[in-house]
């Protein structure tokens, strides 16, 4: 059997990828594919299986190389909570500032001055700070339109490709499996355990803590691009906040330094060996 896994950055690709991996029938025969562009078939794929995971906002991605595999699974994650995952993730890894202690210090003392209370600084001036720092224009409009984009892109892609098994971020971290245990056609008894090179990517595994980190000119901000595409897939179409935030550190700051330091270790090994 071959299975495809795509979904868009932070809505779980790399854990059903495991789970699936350790699930799988054949077991470590599988040839298993980490973010290929394309599929260029081995002999004896047939007869191992194949277990492929790609990223759809990959420019170089060929889809289609993809298209007579037998399973085909997408992931979704509710958009209000992947704002606040992909910010997190791209100023801690892919920050183009992460050698420049003040940027870093900086960042990080936003971060802990959220978590201390919530309502003292938004996400969007987050964003604004991130980008500014990355010598981005941070204006609104700006933000808004990348924003957009993205989230333009994910519903073209989802309602484009209705051949796939739709699998919520939600249901996977909850262990709501049944319907895909049923379209694989076999149990999904593995861990979903992450390989140590690739825990970067695992922050909460929960679903709803963008409720913690909204405020009200953030719902202002971020209703008018997302609330459609949040009720057309199905999610929570409530925009109301908590009277009590809470942000834990080990989701924030401590994930933060965290991916800092990861990418820190990766450049300086890389001109220790050069």
């Amino acid at each position: 059997m071959k299975i495809l896994i795509a979904g868009a950055p932070k809505t779980g690709t790399t854990g059903l990828f495991y789970k699936i991996k350790n699930s799988m029938p054949g077991g470590d025969r599988v040839r298993t594919l980490f973010e290929p562009s394309h599929y260029s078939p081995e002999p004896g794929d047939e007869q191992t299986g194949v277990l492929a995971k790609v990223l759809i906002d990959r420019p170089d991605l060929n889809l289609p190389s993809f298209q007579h595999f037998d399973k085909k699974i997408a992931l979704i994650r509710d958009p209000r909570d992947r704002v606040i995952s992909a910010l997190l993730y791209g100023m801690g890894y892919h920050s183009p500032y992460v050698l420049e202690d003040e940027k870093v210090y900086q960042i990080v003392r936003i971060l802990r001055q959220k978590e201390e209370d919530s309502t003292s600084i938004s996400v969007l001036q987050i964003i604004q700070t991130h980008w500014q720092f990355s010598n981005r224009v941070a204006t609104p409009e700006a933000i808004a339109q990348v924003h957009k984009n993205r989230i333009d892109q994910l519903d073209r892609f989802y309602s484009a490709h209705q051949d796939f098994y739709l699998v919520k971020y939600e249901d996977f971290v909850s262990g709501n499996l049944d319907g895909l245990e049923q379209y694989l056609g076999f149990p999904l008894e593995g861990a979903a355990t992450v390989d140590s090179q690739f825990q970067r990517v695992v922050r909460t595994r929960g679903a709803g803590d963008w409720k913690n980190w909204f405020l009200e000119e953030d719902v202002q901000f971020f209703y008018p691009i997302l609330a459609q595409f949040v009720e057309k897939y199905g999610y929570d179409t409530s925009w109301e906040l908590p009277p009590i935030q809470k942000i834990m550190p080990q989701h924030s700051s401590q994930y933060y330094i965290r991916l800092i330091n990861e990418m820190r270790g990766l450049i300086l090994r890389s001109q220790v060996s050069t």
